[in-house]
Formats: structure tokens, sequence, C-alpha cells
């Protein structure tokens, strides 16, 4: 028997962006919980174009863009700006307000994310940003919208890089289509013809962020017991090694062989599939979000283990000392990108902004009070912009 067992605190599973035949767009991503609309280029204003959403089926209260540039010969581009739309258009501007992050992979890329705050959401139809291209010369911009960005392991979308407007309900990418149909912005003295010779770079600098960080959350000896009844506990160990996707190790309960033995596994971005105590499957397991607490049933018979110094956070990153060691981090080094990645996927995203602003002005959890202050303000979410779209393994 295969017992598969989520980890809490991740984002949801979704498949890699699909472009269809005779539609101007892709489908992104299929494991979405919620419903968005279509974004898509609007109105081109000078060298600023609009990007639009459609109504969305569920309320979303932030998103993400990603545009690239290509140049026709004769333009040079200095920058990429996102804006937050004016409220009397802005989808989220116009709930009240909001707070934006922008990211630059390269001179012809930019990714921008903005959040409402305090749970402000929509479905409503309108413009989510304008981005503004600042160049010089004669000629034409042909920009396009991206999307389809996966991590490799296991493949996953990129919420650091991808397209999309994001669910109110639970803070995943939504499901939208993102159209392919280019925005042509004319330079100087550029004209039309001049869009047909733009090019882009060879190779698009943009890479997924945080490849190296989704399995090794599940490393080291934890400890702790099961339960036969309620206040009837024995102890409970597990040493555990991730190498390559596979877990492995020993499960030792004194005087209780059938709990004793060894333990396999699979780690998928933190979920454990298929794993046994000596050979007998185990059912229901789940991961906390720092990775460490494991507990499950074997059986009927409750168990939970924390590993040794799990709960312990020698830096004050946010991330436990346990799960530093597991990424090969220095646990005493801070680490603000850490700090900033609240929902441990790796990266600091619109989803970590988003999860940040929800509390704004009110009493904090300690997790989101990036400056320890007791509440969440704007200047918790100005310390996650610094490090925004940063990977967790630039850390020390």
């Amino acid at each position: 028997m295969h017992i598969r067992a989520m980890a809490l605190g991740l984002t949801t599973v979704f498949a890699v962006a699909l472009v269809f035949a005779g539609e101007s767009g892709s489908v992104s991503p299929v494991g979405a919980t919620g419903t968005g609309g279509a974004i898509s280029f609007g109105l081109v204003s000078g060298t600023t174009v609009s990007v639009n959403t459609t109504e969305t089926i569920d309320p979303y209260g932030s998103f993400n863009l990603h545009v690239s540039a290509k140049l026709s010969p004769g333009v040079q581009l200095a920058s990429i700006v996102g804006n937050d739309a004016a409220p009397s258009q802005g989808t989220l501007s116009s709930l009240g307000q909001t707070f934006c992050a922008s990211f630059t992979p390269a001179t012809w890329e930019e990714v921008f994310g903005c959040t409402a705050f305090v749970g402000q959401t929509t479905t409503a139809s309108g413009v989510l940003a304008t981005m503004s291209f600042n160049a010089t010369g004669d000629g034409c911009i042909v920009t396009t919208l991206l999307t389809g960005f996966t991590d490799s392991y296991p493949p996953r979308p990129s919420a650091a890089l991808n397209t999309y407007t994001m669910n109110s309900a639970d803070s995943t990418e939504q499901s939208v289509i993102v159209s392919t149909a280019t925005a042509e912005i004319m330079v100087g003295a550029g004209v039309q013809a001049d869009c047909l010779v733009a090019t882009g770079p060879p190779t698009p600098p943009a890479t997924p962020i945080g490849l190296s960080f989704c399995p090794p959350k599940i490393s080291g000896l934890y400890s702790g017991a099961y339960e036969l009844a309620p206040g009837e506990e024995f102890p409970f160990s597990l040493t555990l090694v991730f190498s390559a996707n596979q877990i492995s190790g020993t499960s030792y309960v004194p005087g209780a062989p059938t709990f004793s033995g060894p333990v396999t596994g699979v780690v998928h971005c933190g979920d454990i599939s298929e794993m046994t105590f000596n050979g007998q499957p185990m059912w229901s397991v789940t991961i906390s979000e720092d990775g460490a607490t494991l507990s499950g049933l074997y059986g009927n018979v409750p168990w939970t283990v924390t590993v040794e110094g799990g709960g312990q956070d020698s830096d004050v990153d946010g991330f436990n000392n346990a799960l530093e060691q597991a990424l090969v981090k220095d646990s005493d080094t801070y680490c603000s990108v850490m700090r900033a990645d609240v929902d441990y996927d790796g990266a600091v995203s619109i989803l970590d902004l988003s999860a940040v602003a929800q509390h704004f002005d009110r009493p904090a959890p300690a997790r989101a009070d990036q400056d320890a202050d007791g509440v969440i303000s704007i200047l918790d979410l100005a310390h996650q912009a610094t490090d925004f779209q940063h990977s967790v393994m630039l850390c020390p």
C-alpha cells in the first residue's frame, strides 16, 4: 500500500503551462484550487502598456506579472518599470492600500507583484498594472507576458517567475489564461515595420528559484512518543537521512519490535509517500511547515516526533536549526531571505508578501513580523521587498 502525506504550508503543485493551438493564451496552472481570468496586454500609451485581467471566478487579492522585451535595431532599453494602476481603474488599488515589489532578472525582463492589505479581495476585471519601458533611439519594442516556468525537482510552477492572480482563499496561484499576444511599443521615430525585426537575447536569464530547496526537509534525529491510550505515551524515535529523493533510516521503540526497524520513503517537495516502518505502511503522515515535526498514525495509534533541536532557531531568521542544516546553511548566521520566506517554499514571492500584508496594522504572528516589533506595518513589507524573488540558497 502506498501512503501519501501532504506537507503543511507548501504551495499547491501545478502542471507545466500548456499552449493550445488556436488559442492566444496558455493555461496555468492545472492543479489550482482557484479560477482566475484571462491576463493580457491592454492599452499602449507612448512607451507604457497596461496589463489587464478579465473577471475572475474566485476572488483574488494579489498578482504577479513577468514581462520580457525584444528590441529592433536602433533601440536601447534602460529598464522596465511596473506601476500599480490608479485607484480609478486598478483592480487592487481601488480596494484600498496596496504594496508592490519588483525584481529585474535582466534589463529586458521585469517581474512585478502587488498585494492588497488585510483580506481585501475582488473578482473584478480591469487593469492590474502598467509596465513602462524606458528606452531611447528609434524603433520598436515587442513585449510578451511570461509564464510556464517550473522548478525542475519536482516539476511545479515557479511562484516567483510566472504570471498569475493569487487565490484569496488559500494563497496559491489561480488557474489563469495568460495571453501569448504581444504588445508593440514605438520608440522615437519607430514604425510598425520595425517590430518585424525585433529580436531578443539568445538565452533568457530568468531561471527557476529555489531548485535545491524542496526535498531536504526530512533529515536528522527525531524523538517523541506514540500514544496507545489518552495519557499513555511511550518513547519513539526516528533517525532519517535524505539522499537523491529517498529517505532511509531506522525507528526505535524500547520493547516494541513492531515499531523498531528500517524506515524507507520517498520525498517530493516535503511530501512523504510510501513511508514504511519495518516494512509496514504508515498512515496519515504529515510534516510541520518547517519540517521539524512528523506525525501520523500506525494502525490507529497516533505518534509525533520532533527533530533534535527542531524548535531552536539560533539566528532568529524563521528557519530552525535543523532545517538550515539540512539545506547546508549556517544556523548561527541570520539571513533576511529566510526571514522573508514565510511560506518556506525557498524563495520570496508575492505569496510571502501577501501572507504578511493580511496582518497589516494588527498584532503580528511572530513568523510574519519581519522587524520583531509586535505589529505588521509598511516596514515589514519593505523588509520583504528588499529580498523579493531571492532564493534561500543565497543564504550563507
